[in-house]
């Protein structure tokens, strides 16, 4: 039966409880939500600049213009690898997490539109914009 919940009550017999139009929609999300957790999900992240990253167990250590290093502790359950020296690879289960920890990653050195430079996703486009010589007074 389409949209019914049988649920049986402790030594009686099941009875049948109608779902309504929100409860479907929310079992369906739910679903899929569940679905997606139990995917391998990988982002892909390129540094625009040269030898960015090293990885130390589970510590990222980027080289992106700062006078020091930058080191990203990942979170639980996301395990990164370094492809080149410019492309970091995460993966993980968790399809959100692992958004947000690319998100914090890219946040380090967002990408800059006059010179491109800085962590910008795999495929990711940078718009550029002209410099002081491309204005005419």
């Amino acid at each position: 039966m389409s949209g019914c919940l049988a649920v049986t009550p402790p030594s009686e017999d099941p009875v049948l409880i109608k779902l309504d139009e929100l409860d479907r929609r929310l079992q369906a999300i739910e679903r899929v939500v569940q679905n997606q957790s139990l995917v391998t999900m990988t982002q892909q992240l390129s540094a625009l600049e040269r030898r960015v990253a090293e990885l130390q167990g589970s510590t990222v250590i980027f080289n992106v213009g700062y006078s020091i290093p930058v080191k990203f502790d990942l979170p639980e359950g996301i395990s990164a690898s370094i492809e080149r020296n410019t492309t970091i690879k995460l993966s993980g289960i968790d399809k959100e997490k692992l958004g947000l920890t690319a998100a914090a990653i890219r946040k380090i050195r967002p990408p800059e539109p006059y010179k491109g430079k800085g962590v910008k996703y795999a495929k990711e486009h940078i718009r550029r914009k002209a410099g002081k010589a491309g204005v005419s007074a």
